[in-house]
């Protein structure tokens, strides 16, 4: 092997790999960070970015987020939902309400407690519709009139 070949091989890959790792960990944000910037996004009317946010905190860093920030995300993922008029992201919201309410009940209601007027009853059909997934009501013995057809 030639001398330049070996210098290749013993400083520049490594040093090469080293920058590298550098630079893949410093994109990676905290999840304040990145919820108050979705947060903005939203309040700002971009609606994707703040989507997009919301979906790469739960695909990096999902272990990591407390129940007051899947709430919030929840709320993000709703209000999107609502100004788009569709229901795309009702399903992500709701999954960020169960994940919440599986850490700590506790925490999401004083979570709840902090939420202004208007999201209380958008925050209550989205834990409405996760405590149906969790624990769907259980309609075989459901009784029938007497003079219903069977």
């Amino acid at each position: 092997m030639t001398l330049p070949a070996k210098i290749l091989k013993l400083i520049i890959i490594p040093l090469l790999t080293f920058i590298l790792t550098l630079v893949s960990c410093s994109e990676k944000t905290d999840p304040a960070t990145a919820l108050s910037d979705a947060e903005q996004a939203l309040a700002d009317g971009y609606n994707d970015q703040a989507v997009e946010l919301c979906n790469r905190l739960l695909a990096t860093d999902s272990a990591a987020l407390t129940e007051d920030q899947l709430g919030r995300m929840a709320l993000i993922y709703l209000k999107v939902a609502e100004a788009d008029n569709s229901d795309e992201h009702i399903a992500d919201a709701t999954q960020c309400v169960r994940r919440a309410w599986k850490l700590s009940s506790d925490s999401m209601r004083g979570f709840v407690s902090t939420l202004s007027t208007e999201e209380i009853p958008q925050f209550v059909m989205l834990t409405r519709i996760s405590g149906y997934i969790d624990f769907p009501p259980d309609l075989s013995e459901e009784e029938f009139p007497e003079d219903s057809i069977h």
